[in-house]
């Protein structure tokens, strides 16, 4: 009797063929996958330029491979500067330090990148990561202002504040006053660019204290500028 073809040699092809397509089509079936429903915890300290240690500030992390859902994990540092952040994600993660009250921004957004990189670690779920010191980078200026309507004097609350870099307008920070109409924004050293808008008004741009081109602002570390924005609404 004549011996039936094998049929394993193209079967295997074809199996190989379909891990290949699944793998292009369903990354998260990948091998070596980070499972982000895993958690760890980080353990450090921050200091300030100076070395010291610096208590209530918040710490954050910003990760590289996972999606935070919900609430975002932080930690205060206590007196000693010293922290315990839960709920890390896992994998790669830089380490950000704010404390705005002292006007320390919050460095995970890129309009208040700095000199002082955050560190970057590698968490492991279910194990704490130690001895992390995130130092603190230049403190930021603070801008305090209202923004009211220019006939009536009334808050405009559907105001944005934008703020952005100004060779890339894609690095931004967007905000809206308070119920007041007023605001505080801390404003990096490095030239940025201000604008308000508000429906129904004309744009404005910062002009004042620091201007350094038509709404364009650039003020020193630490240096409080307060202003008054009155909008101006479009004439049909």
């Amino acid at each position: 009797m004549r011996a039936r073809p094998s049929l394993r040699k193209g079967n295997s092809a074809k199996n190989g063929c379909l891990l290949v397509f699944a793998l292009l089509c369903c990354p998260q079936l990948g091998l070596g996958q980070t499972d982000c429903n895993r958690r760890g915890r980080i353990e450090g300290q921050v200091l300030d330029r100076s070395g010291q240690p610096v208590a209530n500030a918040v710490v954050a992390v910003l990760s590289e491979e996972c999606a935070v859902v919900g609430i975002e994990p932080t930690a205060i540092t206590d007196t000693s500067g010293k922290f315990l952040l839960s709920n890390a994600p896992p994998g790669r993660n830089g380490v950000h330090a704010s404390k705005e009250s002292d006007l320390y921004p919050d460095t995970r957004l890129a309009i208040y990148s700095n000199d002082s990189a955050p560190p970057k670690i590698v968490v492991h779920a279910e194990e704490v990561t130690t001895g992390i010191v995130v130092k603190l980078g230049a403190k930021a200026a603070i801008l305090n202002g209202e923004i009211i309507d220019g006939e009536t004097l009334e808050p405009v609350l559907s105001s944005r504040i934008r703020l952005s870099k100004v060779d890339n307008d894609d690095i931004m920070k967007s905000q809206g006053p308070d119920s007041s109409g007023a605001f505080r924004l801390l404003v990096p050293s490095q030239p940025v660019r201000l604008v308000i808008t508000a429906p129904g008004y004309s744009s404005w741009q910062y002009k004042g204290q620091g201007e350094v081109s038509p709404g364009v602002i650039q003020l020193k570390p630490e240096e409080k500028v307060d202003v008054t924005v009155k909008l101006e609404r479009e004439r049909r």
